[in-house]
């Protein structure tokens, strides 16, 4: 795997791993986490956003118009 790939999914971990916090505390977690990896640090949070768009998308499924 190279290095962009093993970055991408380092990050990936992390936000699934941290997904149940609120996002300004995911971004300070991911900052502390990847102080000198910037790109492992915004994969991180790019997946974050990723995982709470599903999350958030399948709510609103589970609360459809089901009268």
């Amino acid at each position: 795997m190279s290095k962009v790939g093993q970055a991408v999914f380092e990050g990936q971990e992390f936000a699934q791993e941290n997904y149940n916090v609120p996002r300004e505390q995911f971004v300070k977690l991911a900052g502390d986490a990847f102080k000198n990896d910037f790109f492992v640090r915004d994969c991180a949070v790019a997946a974050f956003d990723e995982i709470q768009s599903d999350l958030s998308c399948y709510q609103d499924y589970m609360e459809g118009p089901y009268e």
